[in-house]
């Protein structure tokens, strides 16, 4: 009996040194590419929308972008938002018609997130603007983009890693994998 127990414990040492090379592995991988060298993804939105034009303006993020306070999360433009301009701008083109036609209805714009994160990693806006980080630090330069997209890795855990040890924030598991609820 004491031999099979001994070979099982050693069984169970190697599965779990296994699983922890693996961890790290993918890790590496990850942080291997940095965030430049991601490809661009587009996503197709249901209002063409320029931050170009609108950043040009000097309209600054959080004017379209809200954080309430405590969401984590920033918001996606409201409706009200956009015709709190269109109601009186630009007017005649297609698109802001198609706003128009939203706030006639009562309905919300179905904008597509371009970044987000997997329902179990924790993630705050709220967090990292308190942190003196800046909006283009994880979304690129938002104003030479006529189309949003994704330009970095910043939603990977290697990019997150990456990006934590570069400011010296915490880099452990539990900053990102537990529940971070009162």
């Amino acid at each position: 009996m004491g031999q099979s127990k001994k070979m099982f414990d050693n069984i169970l040492v190697l599965a779990v040194l296994c699983c922890c090379v693996a961890a790290v592995t993918v890790l590496r991988a990850q942080q291997d590419k940095s965030p430049e060298e991601k490809p661009s993804v587009d996503v197709t939105q249901p209002i063409p929308f320029s931050h170009r034009q609108h950043v040009g303006l000097g309209l600054p993020c959080n004017f379209c972008h809200e954080n309430k306070d405590p969401d984590a999360d920033m918001t996606l433009p409201s409706v009200a938002r956009c015709m709190g301009c269109h109601a009186r701008v630009a007017t005649e083109k297609p698109a802001i018609k198609k706003v128009a036609g939203y706030a006639q209805r009562n309905e919300a714009i179905p904008w597509v997130r371009v970044y987000s994160v997997p329902g179990f990693v924790y993630w705050s806006h709220r967090t990292h603007l308190d942190a003196k980080m800046k909006c283009e630090m994880c979304h690129g330069d938002v104003s030479e983009m006529e189309v949003l997209r994704k330009v970095t890795g910043v939603t990977t855990m290697g990019g997150c890693v990456q990006c934590h040890r570069q400011h010296e924030a915490n880099a452990g598991c539990q900053t990102c994998h537990e529940s971070q609820s009162p």
